[in-house]
This record gives structure tokens, C-alpha cells and sequence, in this order.
């Protein structure tokens, strides 16, 4: 009523001032047809394997969001900060080849009202935005402009070093490391030998102190190499299998964290 919407309840009204109904943008109209059709949970999952690692500098728009891309019946999402990169990818039938950059922050909120079940999420790339159909919801997500970076391309095929470790008790010893790190000496040094796994970790603020680790038959060269703590962490909370696969070549060059087929994590070293 007279641009405003009024709200009436016993002993409480309310009067809300609205804004004029023409200014709202235009809903496209939703598509018939889909590309790809996943299960709720099994997208919720990508998501939250690569939101966490987009960039959120202000000068790199196109690293803000998340590169979501369907090939070779293949649907990945993918996310970097030009110093890590989550890769999470799912078989799908389709024989759609297109690609998208979508913001990380529409993306989280896709993320919450996804089900963590096994309906099904109807995907599809229109005219550059995605809409995702599930339920009784049609979510339009605006793409970013510019061009993702071919990134695809800088994660190392061969390792001279592959690792199964336990991933609740490398999340442990992370911890313990992380305790003595601060914003201005934050790595700690991973030594990699055939005694097992030595983490330490130092501060003017708060001392010093190394973690043992036991990681089974370590038949290679010793690596030595620095990370910050939650680099490393924040890939292994995202997984939910027991173990993961830790692949490296030397302390300069960058590891690969995998967690079977579907979800890889690459990470660039500190320089020590």
C-alpha cells in the first residue's frame, strides 16, 4: 500500500518501506533442457572442496570465483589463489563441452540450501550464468568476466615421492605445529627421511617445538620443505576418507594432496 508493506499482528504493526517492483531485475526464463544432473550431496561436497582456496585479493576479479567446467563427461570445479588449487571433479553423462567462472560467494550460498542427499541438481550453462534446479528451487548465478587461467596445465604428472598417510593424525600434528606459529613466523618445516616424518616449528613469541611421525617405508632421497600449517589443513578437513596421498618431488617445487579420483589439492612450498 502506497509503496510500503504493511504488517499487522496483536498489539504490534509494522510498516516496511518497498522498493519500486520495476527496478527488480528480469528473470531470465528457466531452460527446459539440463547439461548435467549430479546428486545434491555430491555437488555440496565439490563445493566445499574449492571455495575455501579462491583468491580474495582485490586486484585478481577472475581468481575470485570458482571455474566450473564440463568436458570429456567430466563436471569439475576448480579454484586457486595463484599459490594453491583445489581440483574437485565428478563423472556425469553428457556430452556438453562448456565452461563458466562463477563467484565464490554465490557459490556459498548455492552450498547452503543444497540437501546433504542423493536428489538430484540439474545443472545447466546458459548464455554464460548457470542455473541450478533442485527441489522446488531455480538459483540463477551471474558468471564472472575475464578468463580463468589454463591451471589445469601447472599440476606436476610425476613425483618423485608418493606418501599414503593417516589423515586424522596428520591433522593432529599440524595442530601442534600451528600452536607455536604467529602471523609473522608462520611455517613450519617438514623433513621427510627414512626415520619418518619431522615437523617443527618456531617463534620469538612462544618457543619452539618438533613433532614426530611415523609415515611407513620412506624408500627416496630426504626432502626438506616449509609450509604454513593451515595450507596443509585446510585441504585435509575438507576430505572424508581415513587416508590421502601426499606426492612431492623436492623442497622447492609444489606437493599434490589427493583423496582417490575426485579431489586433488596442489600447494607451492615457503621458501626457507
Amino acid at each position: 500500500v502506497d509503496g510500503a508493506c504493511k504488517v499487522f499482528e496483536k498489539g504490534y504493526r509494522c510498516k516496511l518501506m518497498a522498493a519500486d517492483y520495476v527496478q527488480f531485475p528480469e528473470i531470465p526464463p528457466c531452460p527446459d533442457e539440463f547439461d548435467v544432473e549430479i546428486p545434491s550431496s555430491s555437488l555440496r561436497g565439490m563445493i566445499n572442496r574449492t571455495m575455501f582456496a579462491a583468491s580474495k585479493e582485490a586486484n585478481r576479479m577472475s581468481l575470485h570465483g570458482i571455474f566450473l567446467e564440463i568436458a570429456d563427461k567430466s563436471f569439475s570445479l576448480i579454484s586457486t589463489d595463484g599459490r594453491r588449487m583445489s581440483v574437485t571433479a565428478l563423472d556425469v553423462e553428457s556430452d556438453v563441452c562448456n565452461s563458466v567462472i562463477l563467484p565464490a560467494s554465490s557459490m556459498a550460498f548455492v552450498y547452503k540450501l543444497l540437501g546433504d542427499n542423493d536428489d538430484p541438481v540439474q545443472v545447466t550453462i546458459q548464455e554464460g550464468d548457470v542455473v541450478f534446479k533442485f527441489d522446488c528451487i531455480d538459483i540463477f548465478v551471474r558468471s564472472l568476466h575475464g578468463q580463468y587461467p589454463p591451471v589445469k596445465k601447472s599440476i606436476p604428472q610425476q613425483f618423485a615421492v608418493t606418501l599414503e598417510l593417516d589423515r586424522k593424525k596428520f591433522i593432529d600434528i599440524l595442530d601442534k605445529a600451528k600452536e607455536l606459529t604467529t602471523d609473522l613466523s608462520n611455517t613450519a618445516i617438514f623433513e621427510f627421511s627414512d626415520t619418518g616424518l619431522k615437523l617443527s616449528a618456531s617463534s620469538q613469541q612462544y618457543g619452539e617445538a618438533t613433532v614426530s611421525h611415523d609415515i611407513g617405508t620412506y624408500e627416496y632421497e630426504p626432502i626438506t620443505i616449509g609450509f604454513k600449517p593451515t595450507t596443509i589443513k585446510d585441504a585435509l578437513t575438507k576430505m572424508s576418507m581415513d587416508t590421502f596421498t601426499m606426492s612431492l618431488n623436492n623442497g622447492d617445487s609444489a606437493i599434490k594432496l589427493d583423496e582417490g579420483k575426485s579431489f586433488s589439492y596442489i600447494a607451492n612450498p615457503i621458501k626457507l
